[in-house]
């Protein structure tokens, strides 16, 4: 189950495949109405989601992700990332493991341990 957050407002969804690109926010291929102008959309998954990719945004998963990217906003992740985690502009902070790689770009990674390559151009890096 996701629940989208933005100003005053809660939407509640359940889907394992949730994305926001270009202000669209969809849901295991379906297209979700959010107010109009809304951009920056904080997302909280509660239990484990397949893949989850915010454009502007935060993302928490309070389990665990297969894949988890943002353009600008920080990914956490109470559980494990089987896959890959990305952030442009933005921290990751994972409790479990990240078995892929972890890149951010402006920001720090911090992980129990990352199974691939780990990256980041101006953050820091913990295992």
């Amino acid at each position: 189950m996701a629940v989208f957050k933005f100003g005053k407002n809660n939407i509640t969804i359940k889907g394992s495949n949730i994305s926001v690109v270009n202000g669209v926010v969809t849901v295991d291929g379906e297209v979700v109405s959010l107010p109009k102008d809304q951009k920056f959309v904080n997302i909280t998954v509660e239990g484990d989601v397949d893949t989850i990719q915010n454009e502007h945004g935060n993302i928490t998963v309070n389990g665990n992700t297969h894949k988890a990217s943002t353009a600008s906003g920080d990914i956490s992740v109470k559980g494990d990332v089987l896959g890959d985690a990305k952030s442009t502009s933005g921290d990751i902070e994972v409790k479990g493991n990240i078995q892929g790689n972890a890149s951010a770009i402006s920001g720090d990674i911090e992980a129990k341990a990352i199974g691939g390559n780990a990256s980041t151009v101006s953050g820091d890096i913990e295992r």
